[in-house]
């Protein structure tokens, strides 16, 4: 029906989905392709149907049966243990390695089932390492169409990763790129020997913009010509969630392959109709909000003050603490309280006598070459405050009564040294096996209170004089202190959520954090898809994650849309869609 000219003078069709769609999702996560599928096809299911999942997250396939397949039948039943553990190896709990046989074997039986019952469920082949061309079972061309996605590991193209690449054998996680050029080229053999296609018609890649950038650039311009090589043409774009009905700043390259000489056209640009307040919840719960106990503290907050000054001049904060009845010296936590230090007191911190060596102002102790002495202070609100050595920007913590302190470690090299309020979970092995910091009831980091003014401004780092005007309904960032990669401390629209940022945002002339439903929101699900994640049982923190590690649906909606309906028909189903959200649907 349409045509277009290519710059070589081709006159090129484009092309047009006829089939009923069978989707195949690698890196698939919690499925953002495929709910953009259904809002397409507006969820009739005669044309269109999940095909295959490759997702090794444990949390994020469990969503994904949760949110689109919805199937929770028991296929566990009369299934070893062992046979378990086979169907499911190469789950991951972490994103970051997969378990081991032995780590599987350790997991609890309901554990093993539920992961095996959602694999089953959602089709999913979960390592790429071990998918094979013909797994995919890409065998009906004819008759189906088969959209191909690849939305490969950013971590190492991203500003905020270690900017590792993508180099073809370089065994970083974005490097599993190189991992689709190798199914696709066995779909391809497999095509050769049975003479009948069985690569997919449509291929669609998602990613950090990074990977256009000089770094990394010519790792694409090869994935490209491999993708021509294998008959595909490709288009690429750079797509901002704010240019397709969300208010989230989340710049992301796609590149569309089809299979043959065809024309692809992206998405024109659509008016942003709603501001980022719109999302937000009515009511939310009070741990979300900056309390006033943290409001007094960011107004006693002096950053540019010289806190350490009354310890020792040649200590500038305090050195190793011995654990206080928890085995071994130097390791373990301690609590401060009332009952340890006084005010004024000087305390020797070499002491291996669990700070039996304390004395008054008056009884400075004999000084050898060892001594590590402190002088204990009194703060403005009456508790007892000492600077613990810890890996941040400051280089200490203050630790004040009731404090838990991690000393399992070189307190100078690792975070978490002080948890306020509250100790590390203990274990029976006392010093060396301290176990893992529990969740503090605060969801605000040190870093973001300090960047924080006492009239609920934003510092652009901490101590900085230059401070943005936080507006009501306007999001604030606080993940990187200097402003890198993100500009301006304040912004009208939402800056782009990761799995681990927690934004700040202004409503009621408060500031609080973005709450996991909000989060999902500006992501692109609604109120229904985020109820449907509940039998899992998912923590806050598993929520952000997985909200942070999918792709905008709408943005996905825009892109596919021209390879169904006329050029323009992805504004009229963004608009509707997006009002379903807002309303709560």
């Amino acid at each position: 029906m349409y045509e277009q000219m290519t710059l070589w003078g081709e006159i090129l069709p484009f092309f047009t989905i006829k089939n009923k769609l069978r989707v195949i999702e690698l890196f698939g996560g919690v499925g953002s392709q495929i709910s953009a599928v259904e809002q397409l096809f507006n969820k009739d299911t005669s044309k269109y149907e999940h095909w295959k999942l490759c997702e090794w997250a444990y949390n994020s396939y469990c969503a994904y049966n949760s949110l689109h397949v919805k199937d929770f039948k028991d296929y566990s039943e009369n299934k070893t243990k062992e046979e378990l553990i086979e169907r499911i190896y190469g789950t991951s709990t972490d994103y970051e390695n997969p378990l081991t046989e032995q780590q599987l074997s350790k997991k609890p039986i309901e554990w093993l089932r539920n992961a095996y019952n959602n694999c089953i469920a959602t089709s999913n082949l979960i390592n790429i390492m071990n998918v094979k061309g013909k797994d995919l079972e890409i065998n009906d061309t004819d008759n189906y169409t088969y959209l191909f996605t690849y939305s490969f590991p950013c971590q190492d193209l991203s500003n905020a990763g270690k900017s590792a690449g993508c180099d073809k054998g370089s065994g970083t996680r974005s490097g599993l790129l190189w991992e689709v050029e190798r199914i696709l080229e066995e779909l391809k053999e497999q095509s050769l020997e049975e003479q009948k296609n069985h690569l997919p018609q449509i291929l669609l890649l998602e990613n950090v913009d990074m990977l256009l950038s000089k770094n990394h650039i010519h790792n694409f311009k090869l994935w490209i010509k491999r993708l021509e090589e294998l008959g595909y043409s490709s288009y690429t774009e750079v797509l901002n969630g704010v240019d397709y009905g969300i208010p989230q700043t989340r710049k992301r390259v796609f590149c569309v392959s089809i299979l043959g000489k065809y024309a692809y056209d992206f998405p024109r640009k659509i008016r942003l109709k709603h501001k980022l307040e719109d999302f937000l919840e009515k009511e939310v719960e009070k741990k979300y909000y900056l309390s006033e106990e943290q409001i007094k503290r960011i107004a006693n907050w002096k950053a540019q003050q010289k806190p350490l000054e009354s310890i020792n001049k040649h200590i500038e904060t305090c050195p190793t603490i011995t654990a206080r009845g928890a085995g071994e010296n130097h390791s373990g936590m301690i609590l401060i309280d009332e009952s340890l230090f006084k005010n004024n007191e000087i305390v020797d911190f070499f002491s291996s006598d669990d700070f039996l060596r304390v004395h008054n102002e008056k009884e400075c102790p004999t000084l050898t070459k060892k001594s590590k002495f402190g002088v204990v202070q009194i703060s403005e609100n009456n508790v007892n405050a000492i600077p613990i050595k810890n890996a941040t920007e400051k280089g200490y913590l203050l630790a004040e009564e009731g404090d838990g302190i991690d000393i399992s470690g070189r307190m100078e090299s690792h975070r978490g040294t002080v948890q306020k309020g509250k100790a590390q979970t203990l274990t029976k092995k006392g010093g060396e096996d301290v176990g893992v910091c529990v969740e503090e009831n605060s969801l605000f980091t040190e870093a973001e209170l300090a960047l924080i003014t006492p009239d609920l401004n934003i510092r652009r780092y901490i101590g900085s004089d230059q401070i943005d005007n936080f507006k009501e309904g306007q999001c604030a960032t606080t993940t990187f202190p200097n402003g890198y990669g993100h500009g301006p401390r304040t912004h009208d629209s939402l800056i782009t959520l990761n799995k681990v940022d927690k934004p700040l945002i202004k409503q009621n002339l408060q500031i609080r954090k973005l709450t996991p439903r909000e989060c999902w929101k500006l992501m692109g699900f609604t109120n229904t898809n985020f109820n449907d994640l509940s039998r899992n049982n998912f923590s806050n923190a598993e929520l952000y994650s997985m909200a942070g590690d999918s792709i905008i649906v709408c943005c996905l909606i825009a892109l596919l849309s021209p390879l169904v309906y006329d050029r323009d028909k992805h504004e009229q189903i963004i608009n509707k869609y997006v009002e379903k959200i807002l309303q709560g649907e």
